[in-house]
């Protein structure tokens, strides 16, 4: 089996001619022909991303992607002898913007400082979890109260109330 190359696969008019058909195939849903497709043209999208000197997560991202935009713009393909030229420009197009987007993502050069501990007196949601203790806190305090008044009322608190408190403290 031949493999595609910029110009198609290997630019010879009978392999333009099954190209055609794959591309029509695969336009219309035949999932084998899209298969071919992407067998024949891999290496290409590889080549592309190893020239690029992408990691292997962005390499695994621009491939995807390639094929991504190759599947939602297959049905425009004017001329499918010159399928391979497109999926490497689009291959290029992609690990363009990933080394874009890997620019943006660098961490900053002080790792200590990412990595540092942090204090729980400093902690965000510090403020929060001791109001939330208090409250616990307070409403245990008011439950043995209303339980100890229960008792000095003559049982006067209506069992759910009490019940309630109870289960709660």
């Amino acid at each position: 089996m031949t493999y595609g190359d910029a110009r198609g696969i290997l630019g010879d008019g009978e392999s333009d001619e099954l190209l055609a058909q794959l591309v029509s195939k695969a336009v219309g849903g035949d999932q084998a022909a899209w298969n071919q497709i992407v067998e024949r043209f891999s290496g290409l999208v590889w080549g592309v991303c190893r020239a690029y000197r992408l990691r292997p997560a962005d390499a695994a991202d621009v491939f995807q992607q390639t094929w991504l935009r190759v599947l939602e713009n297959l049905g425009s393909v004017r001329d499918p002898s010159r399928l391979g030229g497109w999926i490497k420009t689009t291959a290029k197009h992609e690990a363009l913007g990933a080394l874009r987007r890997g620019r943006r993502d660098q961490p900053v050069g002080d790792a200590e400082l990412l990595d540092r501990p942090v204090d729980p007196a400093e902690a965000p949601d510090r403020p929060v979890m001791v109001a939330a203790r208090n409250a616990d806190l307070l409403f245990g305090c008011y439950a043995s109260a209303l339980r100890g008044g229960r008792v000095a009322l003559g049982e006067q608190w209506p069992d759910t109330i009490v019940a309630g408190l109870e289960g709660r403290a």
